[in-house]
C-alpha cells in the first residue's frame, strides 16, 4: 500500500490565494474532486464518486481554511429579548468600508489580481476574512464602541449558564453576544457569516458560472447566474446538515438565520462587480475604486434574528433546549418585544434564499422551520398577554 503523501488533494476555489502557504499539501489547479492521485490507480472511475458530495467536501475545507470554524458560534437572542441595545450600523459600515478601501489600494501590487473584477472581489473579502478571524467576529466582539448584550467584559461560562443551550453546548463552543443593526437583534456570529461564509459561496457561485460557461450553455445570463445561485445554496445546506451546525460533530442546530445571513454575504460579493451599479469599478490601469460603499442595512433582515426566523434542533439537542425555551412564552407579550415584532414583519420579505428554503422543506428535504418556533411550543399554552 502506498503511503498517505501519494494520496493528494486535487481542488480549485476562486479564492485560492488562501492557500498560498500550503502548496506542498493542495495543487491548486483542476476540478473540485477528491482524486486519488497515484500511478497504480490509472484506471480508477472518478464518475463514480458523487459529486454533490465531493464539491461539499471541498466546501467544508474552503470554510475551514477561512478560519470559520466546524464549532461555530451560537448566540441567545431570547436573552437581550427585554434589553435595549443601541444600534451599532454607523460604526460597521464605517469599518468595513475602510477595510475595503484600503485592500483596493493593495491591488495595485497584485497584478494577476488587478485584471478581473471578480478576483478583486475575492481579494476584498480575503482582506476582510482573516486567519484569525480579527476582522469579523472578534472585532466586533472586542469593540467597545458596538453595544451588545451581555456588555463587554462578561466571562464566557457566565454567559452560557443562562443561556437556552446551557445544557446542550460546551464551554469549546463560541458563544456570540448579541448586537443591533436597523433595529434588528442578532449574534454577532452573523457578521462572520455574511463575510466568510458568504465569501466560500461566491466562490463556488463563480465555478458554477465558469463550468456553465466552458460548456456553453445556452441559457441567458440571468439563468446562469441563478442556477449558480442555488448550486452555492445546495452546498451550505448540505455542509449545514451534515457537517455544520445540525450535526451532531458541532451544535446539533440548523440555523435558518445563518443559511440567509451567507446567501446575503453572497448577495453582497455578487454585488462588487454585478448589476447596472457595481460597488467597485476600474478607474485606471492598475487601480480599482470603491463607488458604491457598504450599507449592511440593505442585506441584514430580520431572518437574522433566530427569536423571529427559528432554528431547527437535532432530536437529542430538542429535549435540552425546548424546557428552557418555555419559559419564554410570557415574554411573547411584553410590549419592547411586541414592538420589535411589529417592526420585523413591517419590513420582513421572502429572499431568494429563504423562498428556496421554504420549498425544499415543504418537499421534505429540509426540516420545518417552524417545528421548533416558540409560537408552536407556547401555542398548547393558556398564556395571555
Amino acid at each position: 500500500m502506498k503511503s498517505l503523501s501519494s494520496y493528494i488533494f486535487y481542488w480549485k476555489y476562486s479564492s485560492s490565494l488562501y492557500f498560498k502557504n500550503l502548496k506542498n499539501l493542495l495543487i491548486l489547479k483542476g476540478q473540485p474532486l477528491f482524486l486519488w492521485y497515484n500511478p497504480h490507480m490509472k484506471g480508477l472511475n472518478r464518475p463514480k464518486y458523487n459529486k454533490k458530495w465531493l464539491e461539499a467536501f471541498s466546501f467544508i475545507v474552503s470554510i475551514l481554511f477561512t478560519q470559520i470554524s466546524l464549532n461555530a458560534s451560537e448566540t441567545d437572542n431570547y436573552l437581550a429579548w427585554d434589553k435595549e441595545i443601541q444600534d451599532s450600523t454607523e460604526e460597521i459600515n464605517r469599518y468595513y468600508n475602510e477595510l475595503m478601501v484600503n485592500a483596493l489600494r493593495k491591488v495595485k501590487r497584485r497584478p494577476f489580481m488587478r485584471k478581473k473584477c471578480e478576483r478583486v472581489a475575492t481579494w476584498i473579502g480575503k482582506s476582510i476574512v482573516k486567519i484569525d478571524q480579527k476582522y469579523t467576529d472578534h472585532w466586533v466582539k472586542k469593540n467597545k464602541k458596538i453595544d451588545r448584550f451581555p456588555k463587554y467584559g462578561t466571562k464566557k461560562w457566565d454567559y452560557l449558564k443562562k443561556t437556552i443551550y446551557k445544557k446542550v453546548l460546551k464551554l469549546g463552543v463560541n458563544m456570540s453576544p448579541t448586537i443591533n443593526i436597523n433595529g434588528i437583534y442578532m449574534g454577532s456570529d452573523k457578521i462572520s457569516h455574511f463575510f466568510g461564509i458568504g465569501l466560500v459561496y461566491y466562490g463556488f457561485y463563480l465555478k458554477k458560472l465558469k463550468t456553465m460557461k466552458m460548456k456553453k450553455s445556452s441559457l441567458p445570463i440571468q439563468k446562469r447566474q441563478m442556477k449558480a445561485v442555488k448550486h452555492a445554496l445546495d452546498l451550505g445546506i448540505l455542509t449545514e446538515r451534515v457537517f455544520l451546525g445540525e450535526s451532531a460533530m458541532a451544535s446539533g442546530v440548523f440555523s435558518y438565520g445563518d443559511m440567509e445571513s451567507n446567501y446575503q454575504g453572497l448577495k453582497f460579493f455578487r454585488s462588487l462587480c454585478e448589476g447596472k451599479t457595481p460597488r467597485i469599478k476600474k478607474v485606471s490601469k492598475h487601480t480599482w475604486k470603491l463607488v458604491r460603499p457598504l450599507d449592511i442595512k440593505s442585506y441584514a433582515n430580520p431572518k437574522w434574528d433566530e427569536t423571529f426566523y427559528s432554528n431547527h434542533y437535532q432530536k437529542s439537542r430538542w429535549k435540552h433546549v425546548k424546557p428552557y425555551l418555555k419559559k419564554y412564552c410570557k415574554d411573547r407579550f411584553k410590549p419592547i418585544v411586541r414592538e420589535r415584532f411589529e417592526y420585523y414583519k413591517s419590513i420582513d420579505y421572502e429572499s431568494f434564499s429563504s423562498r428556496y428554503l421554504k420549498e425544499k422543506a415543504k418537499a421534505g428535504k429540509l426540516p420545518d422551520p417552524l417545528e421548533h418556533s416558540l409560537d408552536r411550543l407556547c401555542q398548547n399554552q393558556q398564556i395571555k398577554p
